[in-house]
């Protein structure tokens, strides 16, 4: 937990650097980012929710400190640019066989 006192008691603010992501997500980019030697940090954004029963599936945001933030869309480049590609709006109206409807 000492890590964890080090990176909230910092200088260098906290920026997010993704949001909405399942928890499983989360976790996997914040070990990606760590395992590169860049501090992360996920949070539950979900609330009281979960606490009745109901579940949000995408409740989840990654932090890093902001002289991280490059280096860490360096690091998930290719995860963070399929996020794009997943949320930008198609030509084809969500149908598979190119045709514009």
């Amino acid at each position: 937990m000492r890590w964890l006192k080090r990176f909230l008691t910092s200088d260098d603010p906290i920026v997010k650097l993704s949001s909405a992501l399942s928890e499983p997500d989360a976790q996997m980019r914040k070990e990606l980012l760590e395992n590169d030697g860049v501090p992360a940090m996920v949070r539950n954004t979900t609330g009281d929710s979960a606490a009745y029963g109901a579940t949000l599936v995408f409740g989840f945001d990654l932090y890093v400190r902001s002289s991280d933030a490059e280096r860490a869309k360096e690091i998930l480049g290719p995860i963070i640019d399929g996020d794009a590609a997943a949320e930008a709006p198609s030509d084809t109206n969500g149908h598979s066989d190119g045709y514009i409807r």
